[in-house]
Protein backbone atom coordinates (compact mmCIF):
# COMPACT_ATOMS: atom_id res chain seq x y z
CA UNK A 1 0.00 0.00 0.00
CA UNK A 2 1.81 3.45 -1.22
CA UNK A 3 2.02 5.64 1.50
CA UNK A 4 2.04 8.92 -0.79
CA UNK A 5 -1.49 8.86 -2.52
CA UNK A 6 -1.98 10.10 -5.87
CA UNK A 7 -3.45 13.85 -4.74
CA UNK A 8 -0.05 13.99 -2.85
CA UNK A 9 2.48 12.80 -5.77
CA UNK A 10 0.58 15.29 -7.69
CA UNK A 11 1.24 18.09 -5.44
CA UNK A 12 5.36 17.00 -4.96
CA UNK A 13 5.82 16.73 -8.82
CA UNK A 14 4.83 20.61 -8.82
CA UNK A 15 7.00 21.32 -6.27
CA UNK A 16 10.07 19.57 -7.11
CA UNK A 17 9.99 20.24 -10.97
CA UNK A 18 12.12 22.92 -10.68
CA UNK A 19 14.75 21.24 -8.59
CA UNK A 20 18.34 22.47 -10.27
CA UNK A 21 20.47 19.19 -9.46
CA UNK A 22 19.86 15.82 -7.92
CA UNK A 23 19.75 15.16 -4.76
CA UNK A 24 20.62 11.69 -2.64
CA UNK A 25 18.47 10.64 -0.08
CA UNK A 26 20.92 8.36 1.82
CA UNK A 27 19.12 6.53 4.14
CA UNK A 28 20.62 4.36 7.10
CA UNK A 29 17.50 2.48 8.20
CA UNK A 30 18.75 1.33 11.43
CA UNK A 31 17.55 -1.59 12.83
CA UNK A 32 14.33 -3.58 10.97
CA UNK A 33 11.20 -2.64 12.28
CA UNK A 34 8.30 -0.75 11.25
CA UNK A 35 10.48 2.62 11.07
CA UNK A 36 12.93 1.33 8.90
CA UNK A 37 10.30 0.09 6.01
CA UNK A 38 8.38 3.14 6.66
CA UNK A 39 11.22 5.07 5.58
CA UNK A 40 12.94 2.67 3.05
CA UNK A 41 9.17 3.16 0.95
CA UNK A 42 9.15 6.77 1.53
CA UNK A 43 12.98 7.31 0.53
CA UNK A 44 11.34 5.11 -3.22
CA UNK A 45 8.01 6.37 -3.56
CA UNK A 46 9.93 10.09 -3.46
CA UNK A 47 12.58 8.95 -6.43
CA UNK A 48 9.33 7.92 -8.27
CA UNK A 49 7.81 11.22 -8.50
CA UNK A 50 11.23 13.39 -9.38
CA UNK A 51 14.14 11.90 -11.05
CA UNK A 52 16.10 14.21 -9.52
CA UNK A 53 15.53 11.84 -6.58
CA UNK A 54 18.26 9.64 -6.48
CA UNK A 55 18.04 6.85 -3.24
CA UNK A 56 21.17 5.77 -1.37
CA UNK A 57 21.48 3.02 0.35
CA UNK A 58 23.70 3.53 3.71
CA UNK A 59 24.75 0.91 5.42
CA UNK A 60 26.50 2.24 8.69
CA UNK A 61 24.99 4.80 10.91
CA UNK A 62 26.38 8.77 10.15
CA UNK A 63 28.88 9.84 12.11
CA UNK A 64 28.48 11.80 14.77
CA UNK A 65 29.79 15.48 14.73
CA UNK A 66 32.90 15.46 16.71
CA UNK A 67 32.67 16.71 20.38
CA UNK A 68 29.28 15.29 20.63
CA UNK A 69 29.46 11.79 20.57
CA UNK A 70 28.86 10.01 24.18
CA UNK A 71 29.79 6.72 22.31
CA UNK A 72 26.33 5.12 22.42
CA UNK A 73 25.54 4.87 18.34
CA UNK A 74 22.71 6.54 16.82
CA UNK A 75 19.69 3.81 16.34
CA UNK A 76 16.34 4.15 13.89
CA UNK A 77 16.49 5.43 10.57
CA UNK A 78 18.50 8.26 9.24
CA UNK A 79 17.48 10.07 6.51
CA UNK A 80 20.51 12.48 5.31
CA UNK A 81 20.39 14.79 2.28
CA UNK A 82 23.20 15.86 -0.29
CA UNK A 83 23.50 17.31 -3.45
CA UNK A 84 24.79 14.32 -6.01
CA UNK A 85 28.50 14.11 -5.44
CA UNK A 86 28.88 16.13 -2.66
CA UNK A 87 30.06 14.91 0.70
CA UNK A 88 27.47 16.50 2.77
CA UNK A 89 24.85 18.91 2.80
CA UNK A 90 24.50 18.64 6.80
CA UNK A 91 20.64 18.32 6.79
CA UNK A 92 19.86 14.74 8.78
CA UNK A 93 16.68 13.38 9.88
CA UNK A 94 16.28 11.05 12.72
CA UNK A 95 13.83 8.75 12.97
CA UNK A 96 10.49 8.63 10.53
CA UNK A 97 9.97 12.14 8.11
CA UNK A 98 6.30 11.73 8.31
CA UNK A 99 3.77 14.24 9.25
CA UNK A 100 4.98 17.36 10.27
CA UNK A 101 8.65 16.60 9.33
CA UNK A 102 7.78 15.47 6.03
CA UNK A 103 7.06 19.10 4.52
CA UNK A 104 10.72 20.17 6.14
CA UNK A 105 12.10 17.17 4.30
CA UNK A 106 10.10 18.25 1.22
CA UNK A 107 11.78 22.27 1.76
CA UNK A 108 15.08 20.60 2.49
CA UNK A 109 15.56 18.70 -0.46
CA UNK A 110 14.87 21.99 -2.50
CA UNK A 111 17.17 23.85 -0.72
CA UNK A 112 19.84 21.07 -1.42
CA UNK A 113 19.03 21.44 -4.59
CA UNK A 114 19.10 25.22 -5.09
CA UNK A 115 22.28 25.47 -3.42
CA UNK A 116 20.88 28.48 -1.79
CA UNK A 117 19.73 27.77 2.02
CA UNK A 118 17.31 30.82 1.75
CA UNK A 119 19.43 33.19 4.36
CA UNK A 120 19.74 36.64 3.96
CA UNK A 121 23.49 37.96 2.93
CA UNK A 122 23.72 39.64 5.97
CA UNK A 123 23.25 36.24 8.00
CA UNK A 124 25.59 34.69 5.21
CA UNK A 125 28.49 37.34 6.07
CA UNK A 126 28.04 36.58 10.01
CA UNK A 127 27.99 33.18 9.64
CA UNK A 128 31.19 33.67 7.58
CA UNK A 129 32.71 34.98 10.22
CA UNK A 130 33.19 31.88 12.43
CA UNK A 131 36.17 30.84 12.81
CA UNK A 132 34.99 26.68 14.63
CA UNK A 133 32.68 24.38 13.76
CA UNK A 134 28.91 25.09 15.75
CA UNK A 135 26.53 22.33 16.61
CA UNK A 136 23.01 23.50 15.63
CA UNK A 137 19.69 20.60 16.12
CA UNK A 138 16.29 21.75 15.34
CA UNK A 139 13.82 19.59 16.41
CA UNK A 140 10.27 19.57 15.46
CA UNK A 141 7.16 18.45 17.01
CA UNK A 142 3.77 18.27 16.62
CA UNK A 143 1.98 21.14 18.18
Amino acid sequence: MPLLNEQVRGQLRSMLADLRQDVELRLHPGPEGEASDVMRQLVEELAEVSRRLVPVAVPEAPVVEPGHDDGSPLEGPILTLAAAGEATSGVRFLGMTVGLEFGALVESVRAVSSGDPGLAPSSLEQLGRLTRPVHLQVFTTPT
